[in-house]
């Protein structure tokens, strides 16, 4: 049922319009030259951030992933790009693959291990990597 929300309003919402263009201009501004091939989105929901990602960086190859099939497919309709369902205690990627790694309000939900997803985050970054992370002020 959030999610289905959350598909509605995203595009549209002015939250998550300025969240992703808050983070989409600080790797622009800060670390544009890093991204040679891949970006990721881990805990992509439904795709919001995805989508403007695709128009922010069009050579790159971006790709998401949720831990909610639903939402996956949402994500997958929204962006065009590969998402795929998984947790972020599962990265199932490679070791130093992506250039940069977003990964929006998803630490701060019950039953995530803080800990074993960062340490998963920066196994699969790329060398020079950057990580991005949006946590909310309060709990």
């Amino acid at each position: 049922m959030e999610y289905e929300k959350l598909f509605r309003v995203e595009e549209e919402m002015w939250w998550f319009q300025g969240l992703n263009a808050n983070l989409i201009t600080l790797v622009q501004r800060h670390a544009a030259q890093r991204i040679k091939r891949l970006i990721l989105d881990a805990g992509c929901g439904t795709g919001g951030l995805l989508r403007r990602l695709v128009h922010s960086f069009p050579d790159a190859e971006i790709v998401g992933f949720d831990v909610n099939e639903a939402a996956c497919r949402a994500a997958r309709a929204k962006s065009g790009r590969q998402v795929c369902v998984a947790s972020t205690s599962s990265v199932p990627f490679k070791e130093n693959l992506f250039d940069v790694n977003f990964s929006v309000d998803v630490l701060c939900h019950a039953g995530v291990d803080e800990l074993e997803s960062l340490r998963n985050f920066y196994q699969c970054l790329a060398t020079n990597g950057v990580l991005l992370l949006n946590l909310p002020a309060y709990s």
